[in-house]
């Protein structure tokens, strides 16, 4: 199933997508790691250093990320599904759609990650101690837009994609949660309650939801 929903999903089109992606990530982390940078400064200000490139990282590539999402997801809901779904049944077919999105996220962020160390290794002079929460917390928001558009958007109405995208990206960039409690409501917001570890373990949980959501809507439909 997984091996046929990629042959049909990942067509030439697509295949662009992914290279042009690969080349854009590589260019913002390497002027991320570049521009603005004193090597001097860098050495005696490590802590400083790592609190700078990493709140970059997170600001740029929360954008980028989305847009990634938005381009992979939005054309989701196609026709050529139809005979699948007669063939197979309506909870095969969607949970094969949703793994094979996952894996494609998954093959993006560990790409984007592995890229992000190897230039904090070859590009800066001091050896800086990666956050893992921090980064798994801000991944996830990956699978987060790509169950709402999943759920939500269909072929004639392609365009909520694009408003639930900018309604992430105006709700991360623009306000930054104090409390707790605006984090539970809504766990895409970055604050810094994120380095304590139940966040995370709540933000997998909300995303189990979600798929609930997902899997519940999708099944009860009708094309």
């Amino acid at each position: 199933m997984i091996r046929l929903l990629g042959q049909c999903y990942l067509n030439q089109k697509m295949h662009l997508v992914l290279f042009i992606n690969q080349l854009l990530a590589i260019g913002i982390i390497i002027l991320i790691l570049t521009i603005d940078v004193n090597t001097t400064e860098m050495i005696l200000y490590p802590k400083t250093y790592q609190t700078y490139f990493e709140q970059m990282f997170l600001q740029v590539f929360t954008v980028f990320n989305a847009m990634f999402v938005l381009f992979l997801t939005m054309d989701h809901d196609q026709k050529f599904l139809n005979p699948y779904i007669s063939y197979f049944g309506r909870f095969k077919v969607m949970i094969g759609k949703y793994v094979f999105y996952s894996i494609i996220l998954s093959m993006y962020a560990l790409f984007i990650t592995m890229i992000w160390i190897i230039g904090l290794m070859t590009l800066t002079t001091i050896r800086f101690v990666l956050n893992w929460q921090t980064y798994l917390y801000f991944w996830l928001d990956l699978w987060f837009l790509m169950t709402l558009i999943l759920t939500i958007v269909r072929e004639r109405f392609k365009a909520v994609a694009v408003i639930i995208v900018f309604v992430y990206l105006l709700f991360n960039l623009f306000y930054q949660a104090n409390e707790s409690f605006f984090l539970y409501l809504i766990p895409i917001v970055q604050s810094e309650f994120i380095t304590e570890p139940f966040f995370v373990t709540y933000k997998l949980t909300y995303l189990s939801f979600l798929f609930t959501v997902y899997l519940h809507k999708t099944l009860h439909e009708t094309r």
